[in-house]
Order: C-alpha cells, then sequence, then structure tokens
C-alpha cells in the first residue's frame, strides 16, 4: 500500500491535489481531502469525500502569500481501514527574476518535452528544446 500526494497552488484563489494509492488485498473504497493552514491549522477547505476520484481542486480561495498550507488525503481501502497522508505548499507571488535566454535551430534533431502547466485549465503543454546557444537576457 502507498500514496503520492501532489498539491498545485496556481493562484492566491485555489490549490489542486492529485493522489494515486494502491491496495493490492482490498482495493480502494475512495478518499476525502481538505485543506488547512499549517500555522494554526484553521480549515481552508473543509474535509470533503470525493469518492474514487484521484484529485480535487478548491477555488474561491483566499490564500497569503508566504503562508504554508497542508493538503490531506485521507484514503480508505475495502476493509475500511483508513490512512491520512499530507503535503505541505506555500503560497510564493514574487515575479521569477531575470535569467538566461537559450536561442536554438528547430532542425530534424529537435527534442520534444513536457513544460508542465502553462495554461489556464494547467494542463501540460509541450515545449521544444533545439541545440540552444547561451546568450545573456536581453542580448
Amino acid at each position: 500500500s502507498g500514496i503520492g500526494l501532489n498539491p498545485r497552488q496556481f493562484t492566491t484563489a485555489g490549490v489542486h491535489a492529485s493522489w494515486a494509492y494502491n491496495d493490492s488485498e482490498t482495493g480502494v473504497a475512495g478518499y476525502t481531502w481538505g485543506v488547512t493552514r499549517a500555522s494554526d491549522g484553521a480549515v481552508v477547505v473543509a474535509p470533503a469525500w470525493v469518492g474514487g476520484a484521484t484529485a480535487a481542486t478548491a477555488s474561491g480561495l483566499v490564500l497569503s502569500h508566504g503562508e504554508t498550507y497542508d493538503v490531506a488525503v485521507t484514503a480508505c481501502n475495502g476493509a475500511l481501514l483508513c490512512a491520512t497522508y499530507t503535503e505541505s505548499f506555500t503560497v510564493d507571488t514574487t515575479s521569477p527574476t531575470r535569467g538566461t535566454l537559450f536561442l536554438g535551430s528547430y532542425d530534424d534533431a529537435v527534442v520534444s518535452t513536457l513544460c508542465g502547466p502553462t495554461n489556464a485549465t494547467n494542463e501540460d503543454a509541450p515545449c521544444l528544446l533545439g541545440e540552444p546557444s547561451m546568450l545573456p537576457a536581453g542580448s
């Protein structure tokens, strides 16, 4: 048995969590999830039963910069034995700092990979990586 919990915070108004649980003996009956503020345990998202869903999103929240939050998922198996797993995230609303600009040519040697969540629906989007030459940003 095991679980992987992956909370992600993309705005100060919401949080998304996904998880995977395996119980080869009795199977998974379902999950509850919730969010609390780590500093004082204040409930941000009340624990809610989500059945067999392996992800949940809460919106309309007011998350504060620099504050750490705990996402808790309770998984219950077919024998009604339950275990709670918790992961934390810290809200960071600071802008990125100036970095390095990579330039390259795109030909048959292009490598396609996933850049990660890049749009409003938080879906993974493809990005292209060629043979970059490093130039300082703004050059």
